[in-house]
């Protein structure tokens, strides 16, 4: 790696209007947008020519993830996250308003009938 960092918190965090630990509030979802924010602005800052965001329920189990991403030369790439269900990380479409809109193209890729790298309105 060129550069790490690790930014321990001294006592677990909680949200005040959170449910419990998986409960996404506003604050909880604008504090985890901040962290993204910053880290992307010190990737800028260091000239990174790669930065790689992975949430904790996500494991990458290709090894050959990350030379494939790379090797596609695009500004954004992102792996399509394996689930028991039609559920993905990404989206064919969107409507007009901004929310999902199921496509033709969806399933083939998301049941991976149709294999490659394909350009999605959102990740």
């Amino acid at each position: 790696y060129h550069y790490v960092e690790w930014r321990p918190m001294e006592e677990p965090r909680w949200y005040s209007d959170e449910l419990g630990p998986k409960h996404w509030t506003s604050s909880r979802f604008t504090h985890v947008m901040k962290l993204r924010q910053a880290a992307l602005r010190a990737a800028r800052e260091r000239w990174a020519d790669y930065i790689l965001f992975v949430d904790s329920d996500v494991l990458l189990t290709n090894p050959r993830v990350l030379s494939l991403m790379i090797a596609e030369n695009l500004t954004l790439a992102a792996p399509m996250i394996e689930s028991h269900t039609l559920y993905s990380n990404f989206w064919c479409g969107i409507t007009p308003q901004g929310y999902y809109k199921r496509t033709p193209d969806y399933v083939p890729i998301r049941e991976w009938k149709r294999l490659g790298c394909f350009p999605v309105p959102m990740v």
